[in-house]
């Protein structure tokens, strides 16, 4: 993704709603246009590409390097997301912040390990995606409902608007934020 691209993308995210980034694999060019153009967003990327020194957050590749990833994110100060299994290891190895993940994959399977792990000792994220498919729409607000209702703590996904909705109405409804608008309707 280009420069230009990315930026465009990220700003149309923000305008949305998102209150972190996803840039995946940018490069480190990409996360300081973005971070310059949205300078209290928390950015996460994949590990690798350069840009890993500058974000707040790295995703664990599968066959990545535990060591490297805890190097970088101890001397950056970078969060970590990771499986379960390996969160004791990276936090030993001096990786201050660790969100647990069941996977990427934006199944069922995934939303029930997810909800399953909010109880656990570790904040969760958690990826509910439509993955190009509108028709699953209604689905992925229903995980997210889920997710929210079961703890999660961040919730990845591709429908910003509808899910940033949705996990404001949960913390309402749990009473951990306090609603919108009141209305007062007498009968």
């Amino acid at each position: 993704m280009g420069i230009a691209a990315g930026a465009a993308e990220a700003a149309r995210l923000v305008g949305d709603g998102a209150d972190a980034l996803d840039l995946g694999s940018a490069n480190g060019a990409v996360l300081r246009e973005v971070r310059h153009n949205h300078p209290g967003i928390p950015i996460a990327v994949d590990l690798g590409d350069g840009a890993a020194d500058d974000a707040d957050l790295l995703y664990a590749p599968p066959g990545s390097s535990e060591r490297e990833l805890a190097r970088i994110a101890a001397a950056s100060g970078a969060a970590v997301v990771c499986s379960i299994e390996d969160a004791g290891r990276l936090h030993a190895a001096g990786v201050a912040q660790v969100f647990v993940t069941p996977g990427r994959r934006p199944d069922i399977a995934t939303v029930r390990g997810g909800a399953e792990l909010a109880g656990g000792d570790w904040p969760v994220l958690l990826t509910v995606s439509c993955g190009g498919v509108p028709e699953t729409g209604a689905e992925v607000i229903a995980a997210a409902a889920h997710a929210a209702a079961a703890g999660v703590r961040i919730i990845r996904t591709d429908r910003v608007t509808e899910t940033r909705r949705t996990v404001d109405m949960i913390a309402s409804i749990r009473g951990t934020r306090p609603p919108a608008k009141v209305r007062r309707a007498l009968a």
